[in-house]
């Protein structure tokens, strides 16, 4: 992670439980640095090591996609997202806006920075824009973020979930809690069913295939 810490955005609780449990994972964690390229089987850190890896997987990191004609440097911010004003219109145009991964807003006293790249900061500015839009822009409201809470599955029965008021829950009740949203935001009823039936057989017959943190069995040690 190019961060001084895993799950940056998200509480010092959540930081250190997830560090914790990836350790105990057997996961090696480095923090601080970016990988600078991969070739000839080599992955190379910005620290300037190197990590020998046949497979690279990329599981990290958001870069907004640049459209010819808008992809001046000055047109954007961290991550090439679009620079927009607090009506999610882009700086320097009229008629172009942006939302979610696709803009940084500085506009938002809360988050002077940007907002964090979340589904809910996505919905939340679409429903803004939306409205707006269906008003013609007559005393149009500016976007301003309501955290409803932020959570990060670790494992099997570990997640992490920090929500409002300070609230930090951790193990299996933050996962349950997780796996729950996630069923409940899915499109219609079927597809809800078809996700909970998966889930359940997954998490009955531990089929590893499901999995990004394989543990070796006593033969393959061997």
């Amino acid at each position: 992670d190019g961060q001084e810490t895993v799950l940056s955005p998200m509480s010092k609780k959540a930081q250190e439980y997830t560090e914790k449990s990836l350790l105990k994972k057997g996961v090696k964690l480095k923090l601080g640095v970016f990988v600078s390229n991969f070739i000839n089987d080599e992955v190379h850190l910005s620290d300037g090591t190197t990590l020998e890896a046949r497979n690279l997987i990329w599981a990290a990191g958001v870069s907004a996609k640049t459209f010819k004609g808008i992809d001046d440097k000055a047109y954007l911010g961290r991550g090439k997202r679009m620079k927009t004003d607090a009506y999610n219109k882009m700086e320097g145009f009229d008629n172009i806006y942006a939302i979610g991964d696709a803009s940084i807003m500085t506009a938002d006293p809360n988050y002077p920075e940007g907002h964090p790249q979340l589904a809910q900061v996505a919905i939340q500015q679409a429903a803004n824009l939306g409205k707006n839009f269906n008003n013609d822009f007559r005393n149009p409201q500016p976007f301003s973020y309501v955290d409803k809470g932020s959570m990060a599955i670790i494992g099997r029965n570990q997640a992490v979930a920090d929500l409002p008021k300070h609230i930090f829950i951790k193990g299996f009740f933050a996962w349950a809690i997780w796996a729950f949203i996630h069923i409940m935001s899915l499109v219609n009823f079927r597809n809800k069913m078809r996700a909970l039936y998966n889930w359940i057989g997954y998490y009955i017959s531990k089929d590893q295939s499901y999995r990004m943190v394989l543990r070796p069995n006593e033969k393959a040690k061997g």
